[in-house]
This record gives structure tokens, C-alpha cells and sequence, in this order.
């Protein structure tokens, strides 16, 4: 009963957070992914396969307004992928559109010029993990986006299981205004993979979850102890508590102890580091017209 409890709890915090990060991107207008170069225009796509999933079983565990069928998912065909320190981020789908934006403009909705790109990336263990994009830096050509935002396909999310990593997919979107003239090549860049925790009621039980859903640590035998260490109580809610992780043991045929004392840190830090960056200079689009 109690994990089943945490389980829940977990998925309306990834909610919660997936819902914080869609708010951050509206306001954060200097935040995006896409560095344009002077060249062709750029063309949109068709939109990303529908989900893997039947949409009838998605709208039994999610209300209509959260569904998105378009979103990429695990295993979709990609532009273009790259692997750099064992994990691998992969470009699905990049796609120009006008769309109709609120909080862009002080007479309210305002249709934009929409750059929306669809990424899928390995993840480490069983955290909320993320990507991060490196700021945009504009040129003569390419103005800064007026904000960006963040969608996640959790319906359709591959679990990393102790024996592979997982795959989640996500798409990011950058509001340009509808004069901008963007052209190709389009760089893309992230810098790392974070996790965000679910939350600091459950600290430790978290931390032995991803310790034991992470392949790395599985292979070199890893095991660890973890003591919650309290935070705060707030008013009404369970105290609050970060995880200390100390390790236990680990397959000294393998590596030494520091060796092992290192992969934990590493995994506890809950970041990998890139970059990872990609160059969009050839799209299957259609013809589009601002």
C-alpha cells in the first residue's frame, strides 16, 4: 500500500513539475534551443507520428485537455542523433508554424511564428529527468524568441529497468515574431541531462529507485545505504527530507572502491553533461508561407 501511495504521488508531482517547467518557458523569453545561420528558408514538417498507445486507454488515465498524439515517442525514426558519454539525444522532428500565443502581447492572444522542436533522450534511471538548452544567441538575421515552452509525452515513456536505460520524448517550442526571418542551417544545442526530484517526502526511497534502475550502477554491483536527512515541516504536509547515500558495496572484480565511490557520486548528482549538438540543414517539409 505505501508504494503504491508514493507511486501516485509521483505521477501527480510529475504533473506538477511537467506544468512548472510549461510556465517557466512562457516567461523566460531569452531561453531557447534554436541558433540560426543565413541560408534557405525554413520549411515545416508534418507532424510526428501519433502515439504508440491507443487513444482510448490514454483517455482513461488522462483528462482530454493533457493529450497530445502528436508528440514523438521511444523509438520513432529520427533526423539525427548523437550519443556522447553514453547517452544519447536524439532529434525526431523540426517544424515551423504561425500559431495563436496569450501573454505575448499586451492586447492579449497574438498569432506568432512557432519553432517547435521534437527530442527524445535516453534517461539514466527511473528519475524525472530533463534536457537543458544552451540560450539562444541571435545574429543579424534570427531575433530572439518572445518565449518557449515545454511539452512531455509521459503516456508513452520507456522505464529504464537495470538492464538498459530508459527513453523519454519531448517537444520544445520557440515563439519568433511572424516578420522573423529564419533560415537554415538551424543548430540546436543542449548542454546536459537533469533530474528533478519528485519531491522531498520520499528522499530516499527515490535515490534506491534510481540506484536500482540504472544499468551503470547494476553492472559494477553497486549498492548503497541512505538516510533521510529532514529539511522542514510545512503546515499540514509529511516532513521534508534530502537523501544521504553512502555506499555499500559494490563488484570489486570490476573496479576499486574509489573507482565505485565515484560512479555514485556521479549517479546521487543526478546530471550528465554534453553537449550534445545538432545541425538541421535538410528537412522532408512542405512548402510553407509566413
Amino acid at each position: 500500500m505505501r508504494k503504491d501511495g508514493r507511486k501516485g504521488g509521483r505521477m501527480r508531482r510529475r504533473k506538477f513539475y511537467g506544468m512548472l517547467l510549461f510556465i517557466a518557458g512562457v516567461l523566460f523569453a531569452f531561453s531557447a534551443a534554436v541558433t540560426a545561420q543565413s541560408g534557405d528558408d525554413l520549411d515545416p514538417t508534418t507532424d510526428s507520428p501519433d502515439a504508440a498507445v491507443s487513444r482510448e486507454w490514454l483517455l482513461g488515465t488522462s483528462s482530454e485537455s493533457d493529450l497530445d498524439l502528436t508528440l514523438a515517442n521511444p523509438g520513432d525514426k529520427a533526423l539525427v542523433e548523437q550519443t556522447v558519454n553514453g547517452y544519447t539525444v536524439r532529434i525526431i522532428n523540426v517544424k515551423r508554424s504561425i500559431e495563436r500565443k496569450f501573454g505575448y502581447s499586451e492586447n492579449g492572444a497574438t498569432d506568432v511564428q512557432a519553432i517547435s522542436v521534437d527530442v527524445c533522450y535516453s534517461m539514466p534511471d527511473i528519475g524525472e529527468w530533463h534536457l537543458e538548452i544552451l540560450p539562444l544567441m541571435p545574429t543579424s538575421d534570427f531575433d530572439v524568441p518572445r518565449g518557449w515552452e515545454g511539452r512531455y509525452n509521459y503516456w508513452n515513456e520507456k522505464k529504464a529497468d537495470g538492464k538498459e536505460t530508459g527513453e523519454k520524448c519531448a517537444r520544445y517550442t520557440y515563439a519568433f515574431a511572424l516578420e522573423t526571418k529564419i533560415g537554415l542551417p538551424i543548430t540546436i544545442e543542449i548542454s546536459k541531462l537533469w533530474m528533478i526530484p519528485y519531491g522531498g517526502y520520499d528522499a530516499c526511497w527515490e535515490m534506491k529507485e534510481r540506484f536500482e534502475t540504472n544499468p551503470r550502477a547494476r553492472e559494477a554491483g553497486i549498492t548503497i545505504h541512505c538516510t533521510d536527512i529532514p529539511t522542514g515541516v510545512p503546515d499540514g504536509m509529511e516532513p521534508l527530507a534530502i537523501a544521504s547515500v553512502h555506499l555499500d558495496g559494490y563488484d570489486e572484480s570490476r573496479l576499486t572502491k574509489q573507482e565505485a565511490h565515484r560512479l555514485m557520486l556521479e549517479i546521487e548528482s543526478g546530471v550528465i553533461y554534453g553537449p550534445w549538438v545538432f545541425t538541421i540543414d535538410s528537412l522532408n517539409t512542405d512548402e510553407f508561407q509566413p
